[in-house]
């Protein structure tokens, strides 16, 4: 840790920082293994190699060194060994890195079902999951204001999910905020229909 090799290091971050800029842009995403081969098993006790620890390294310092934020979805296991991908976006691009991982974290699911051949169990019914992931956006865009935005994330959750009562209770409270009056007394009684108490 002398003087020079901080120095050293620091350019290193810059023009890391800045090639990755310049190949992510504002709106790319890196996606990548979180680990290069197969993780150690769970609670094992095994040490890891060198090796594996250069391949490990290798990619967890995309993001530790160059300051772009980086996040890891877990996707199961594989004889008993966890797997995930990670994410990398520009330096300072966490928001939009979170908020297009919630886009598109249904579809992970299912590719993970697809590539693992996979059934799903009977008990789960995908279009709920999938109404609820609609709803969780539309509440997201509410809090942001963006009237418009949650009502077309709450019709699709009611297109997929109409027996909801909160959905249309949600969908209401947004077409008062555009004053859309007609439509959101039609919301309010669909879920009072559905349920009484919820509305």
């Amino acid at each position: 840790f002398t003087d020079d090799n901080i120095k050293s290091l620091y350019i290193v971050r810059t023009e890391w920082r800045a090639a990755l800029k310049n190949l992510l842009k504002d709106t790319g995403i890196l996606v990548l293994p979180t680990m290069a081969g197969h993780p150690l098993k769970r609670n094992s006790k095994q040490r890891l190699s060198s090796e594996f620890e250069d391949k490990m390294y290798a990619f967890v310092s995309i993001a530790a060194l160059s300051g772009c934020c980086q996040a890891t979805v877990p996707l199961g296991n594989h004889n008993d060994h966890p797997i995930s991908i990670s994410f990398v976006a520009a330096h300072g691009s966490d928001k939009f890195l979170l908020r297009a991982i919630l886009d598109m974290y249904s579809a992970i699911q299912e590719q993970i079902v697809l590539a693992s051949k996979l059934a799903l169990p009977p008990v789960i019914d995908r279009d709920v999951d999938t109404s609820e992931l609609l709803k969780e956006k539309g509440n997201n865009s509410f809090k942001r204001k963006q009237w418009s935005k949650a009502i077309e994330f709450y019709s699709g959750a009611i297109k997929l999910n109409d027996t909801n009562a909160t959905y249309y209770c949600n969908r209401a409270a947004a077409y008062l905020e555009l004053g859309r009056f007609k439509q959101a007394e039609a919301d309010c009684d669909q879920a009072l229909l559905l349920d009484k108490k919820e509305c």
